[in-house]
């Protein structure tokens, strides 16, 4: 790197020229190349030379080693603390993470050549196949690039404090791939190829409420529905990064209640509880946190707890009273409960507090763990699925217990500003017969979404995929390609 060298990289190496203390005890249990790891911390974190270590410990993949600033009695300043992890195996430096609030007095400046000597000392020859990709005045970022091709979560970032002392860095620590494992660039088809594999898997999902200006919903053509997506460069087809478009949704039809089931107030939520669990008594009103309350009233949200311990908890939207959330504490025992009964018992409790016009849901994610069997669902029409805004991740999340098969945790996704509604009302949706062409709608979402390479670490890091990733959007708009007319709708975000 061209011209001259920093103040900041000056007196980093007059202060490498002072004698390098001799490790403490604590720290020769750590092998030697880690060792020599923490002899170039002391480089360029001086002030780790006045540290006190508080624990070493020896994992498997890793050491960890915390310190802590040494201090006369007499200071009432709290010192710096440090946690450092170092590669058991080479002893490279994996992160660094310093609290120092006591010492971040100056006003000197990370540059590019300073950032770039750190990134040398400790990634060495590995170092070449980084580029900065953001300079701050406290903190670099750097992402490896092979074969002129960014590699997604392959960052190293170093901060530093304001005497110019190093205080933070981070890199991936998963094992190193060696460039010539990465496919070739040459492997990947060319957009328009591209295009031909995504018309045979676009979706469609509506959306109730995508613009603020103008509340109104949208079926729309989409790679997948919950935003998280990329493509094989190679056979282009979609990647899919979640459970809902990872695996097939079950579409279940469903009869709610005439009408909404509504809570208004207090003596209504206690109603709902006695009436959900069979408590004939009254039930003991719950006062906990007022400021949790209150900040619930600001989100729309009105909360109601029952018994003792606050056991029984029911929240709503409280501009229209819908019920929000039913949750109960419970004892947790072992499965007795099939998941297939428990399937059952959590179709028939969402059902009754469905919307009257909610006549089918999908069924997107079971799951369960010792004592519960966790169901998620979406809201669906016409057999595609509707999301509350482009943001929602789920509609519907019942937990069964798999003791006793009652129901103990009820969400139902609530209304976000500014789309808040004084009463409960149905949102006509578009008819999903009346739509234009896959062909349009992938022809038309890649052209308001251009693509480009980049390299994923897939099978938990130990491979690499090029892969087709959305280019960063340079206009502050998100885009929704209407599948009723194939027209792009920019909405301001």
């Amino acid at each position: 790197m061209l011209g001259s060298r920093s103040l900041w990289l000056e007196d980093i190496q007059l202060s490498s020229k002072q004698p390098i203390i001799k490790l403490e005890t604590e720290l020769k249990g750590l092998s030697l190349e880690a060792q020599k790891t923490m002899q170039s911390l002391y480089k360029f974190a001086p002030y780790l030379k006045n540290g006190k270590v508080m624990e070493l410990k020896d994992d498997r993949d890793s050491y960890f080693v915390d310190m802590e600033e040494k201090k006369a009695e007499k200071e009432e300043e709290e010192g710096w603390s440090a946690r450092i992890r170092l590669d058991r195996t080479n002893g490279k430096l994996e992160e660094l993470d310093v609290l120092n609030a006591g010492r971040d007095k100056g006003n000197k400046a990370i540059d590019s050549q300073s950032a770039t000597v750190i990134l040398q000392e400790f990634l060495g020859e590995k170092s070449k196949e980084y580029k900065q990709t953001n300079l701050s005045k406290s903190s670099a970022n750097f992402m490896r690039y092979v074969n002129g091709i960014p590699v997604n979560g392959d960052n190293v970032y170093i901060s530093v404090n304001g005497k110019g002392e190093l205080e933070g860095f981070g890199v991936r620590s998963d094992e190193w791939i060696d460039k010539s494992a990465f496919p070739h660039p040459s492997q990947a088809i060319p957009v328009h190829e591209l295009e031909n594999q995504l018309q045979k898997h676009i979706k469609l999902r509506y959306i109730e409420h995508f613009d603020p200006k103008n509340d109104r919903p949208i079926l729309e053509y989409t790679p997948g529905i919950l935003n998280a997506y990329s493509f094989d460069a190679i056979t282009g087809k979609t990647i899919y990064h979640t459970y809902y478009d990872y695996d097939q949704p079950t579409l279940i039809k469903m009869n709610p209640p005439n009408k909404p089931v509504l809570v208004r107030n207090q003596q209504e939520a206690e109603l709902l509880i006695k009436q959900e669990y069979g408590i004939k008594g009254p039930l003991k009103v719950y006062s906990n946190n007022g400021d949790d309350h209150k900040q619930r009233k600001e989100e729309n949200e009105a909360v109601y707890q029952f018994g003792e311990k606050g056991e029984y908890t029911v929240f709503t939207e409280l501009s229209s009273g819908r019920v929000l959330q039913i949750a109960k504490d419970t004892l947790k025992e072992k499965w007795r409960v099939s998941k297939e009964q428990a399937r059952e018992k959590a179709i028939r409790f969402l059902e009754k507090y469905l919307d009257p016009w909610d006549k089918e849901v999908q069924l997107t994610y079971s799951n369960e763990n010792e004592y519960t069997h966790i169901f998620r669902f979406f809201k669906s029409h016409q057999g595609i699925p509707v999301l509350q805004t482009d943001n929602s991740y789920l509609s519907y999340s019942v937990h069964v217990d798999s003791a006793t098969g009652e129901v103990i945790l009820f969400i139902k996704d609530s209304i976000e500003k500014p789309f808040v509604s004084p009463s409960t009302k149905q949102v006509k949706l578009p008819d999903r017969y009346a739509v234009m062409s896959p062909k349009v709608g992938a022809s038309q979402w890649l052209r308001y979404n251009p693509v480009e390479l980049v390299y994923e670490y897939v099978d938990g890091g130990k491979k690499t995929k090029l892969v087709y990733q959305v280019k960063e959007s340079k206009i502050d708009k998100n885009v929704f390609i209407d599948a009723t007319t194939g027209k792009a709708v920019f909405v301001d975000r």
